[in-house]
């Protein structure tokens, strides 16, 4: 199993796995969601699974987009969205059926994994900053890295106009 500093290296890289855990107990809650948009981790040839074990957590698989990860030099932050199949989300045991209004604050954690290895890059750490559409197929999250927008009058978090 390579780790990720000598995958990266390679010229050709294994596919890369995104995986997305929401905590609920940053609000008060206790429910914790892995989701996994790949399954061939821990799938052997010609098997079928719905979810894999990966360091003690049980991830789900899940459609989801996450897109608008990108920083840049000019200050901004990054506000990424995470599009997320809705059916199939709230059809999690663990998923709370919470009011739409409740999910902000909720921390997402995003890593990413290649699928030969065992090793994680190092978690992305954002919060819901607000749900953007809900409908019978899809939820789109609105990310932040803020978790208050009181940082965000900060001359380093400001995109500066030359």
């Amino acid at each position: 199993m390579a780790n990720p500093e000598t995958e990266v290296q390679k010229l050709v890289t294994e596919p890369i796995i995104d995986l997305i855990e929401f905590d609920f107990t940053s609000i008060g809650g206790s429910a914790q969601v892995y989701l996994a948009s790949s399954l061939k981790h821990s799938a052997g040839p010609g098997s079928t699974q719905e979810k894999f074990t990966w360091q003690t957590n049980t991830f789900e698989h899940i459609e989801f987009e996450a897109t608008g990860f990108l920083s840049d030099l000019t200050g901004s932050t990054a506000e990424p969205t995470l599009k997320v199949s809705a059916d199939l989300l709230f059809a999690i045991a663990a998923w709370p059926n919470t009011e739409l209004i409740e999910y902000r604050g909720v921390i997402v954690k995003r890593r990413r994994l290649f699928e030969n290895s065992v090793y994680a890059v190092q978690p992305q750490i954002y919060y819901i900053k607000k749900v953007n559409m809900l409908s019978a197929t899809e939820i789109v999250f609105t990310l932040t890295p803020n978790r208050s927008t009181e940082k965000l009058n900060r001359p380093s978090s400001r995109k500066l106009d030359i």
